[in-house]
């Protein structure tokens, strides 16, 4: 399955012909498994990072050095207080304002 998925690339992004290609070929079970693979790939590659505002090309240079190799999608969500939501690979930063306050509260609420 892993020789389908490395076929599935063109550089470092999925070749939708061959994908298609690929999943026309393959029964109920191997695809789901295609499909997995190819996910586990994406996921491995790929950097979501999520914040209020629009980033300028400083933010993007930023998280391209941290996230060196890796594509970068930005996502823009104005609930986000002062803060931003990296996911890498399956790991879920969430560094914001809101979360602090929660929990500044919450740790006061215990000693009430």
């Amino acid at each position: 399955m892993q020789n389908l998925v490395d076929l599935s690339y063109a550089g470092d992004s999925l070749d939708e012909k061959t994908v298609l290609a690929v999943a026309d070929r393959l029964k109920r079970g191997n695809l789901k498994r295609y499909v997995k693979e190819l996910r586990k790939r994406e996921n491995k590659n790929r950097v979501v990072v999520t914040l209020p505002f629009q980033p300028d090309e400083n933010d993007k240079k930023r998280f391209g050095d941290i996230f060196a190799g890796k594509r970068i999608l930005f996502n823009i969500d104005e609930s986000l207080l002062m803060g931003v939501q990296i996911i890498n690979n399956d790991i879920i930063y969430n560094l914001n304002l809101k979360d602090s306050l929660e929990r500044v509260v919450s740790h006061a609420s215990e000693y009430d």
